[in-house]
């Protein structure tokens, strides 16, 4: 599964994140989305002010955490087929497995990820 999956995985499953905010954190909704993946999610930051997300985590079957820190993202709106879209751009990511790296530097820099149904939900979950 490519991180892009996995950053797919989170905008569509956002919806149980924002649902779920007065309960528990972002961190544990998080984890339960990655589920099928991460064995243990050991640091979780967002900052959206900077552009940044940092997680360190064990993903399953792996002794040591992996570090993906997006050390840069923005927002941008777009049309598509009449519609406002909102999209994320990861600008600069770095991953302690170096084949995740290499596979982020190729499937995931500068790609636009649709997160329009995450920023929706956490729009009616604010109001």
């Amino acid at each position: 599964m490519a991180l892009k999956d996995i950053l797919r995985t989170v905008a569509d499953n956002v919806e149980d994140v924002a649902r779920s905010a007065k309960d528990g954190t972002f961190k544990f909704i998080l984890g339960k989305v990655l589920n099928k993946y991460l064995d243990e999610m050991l640091d979780f930051k967002i900052r959206p002010d900077e552009g940044t997300i940092f997680l360190r985590l064990t993903l399953k079957g792996e002794d040591e955490p992996t570090v993906i820190h997006v050390r840069k993202y923005e927002i941008v709106k777009e049309f598509e087929d009449g519609e406002e879209k909102d999209f994320m751009i990861i600008r600069e990511i770095f991953i302690s497995k170096e084949w995740m790296h290499i596979i982020a530097q190729e499937q995931v820099v500068d790609k636009p990820i649709d997160v329009t149904k995450a920023k929706m939900a956490l729009k009616l979950h604010i109001l």
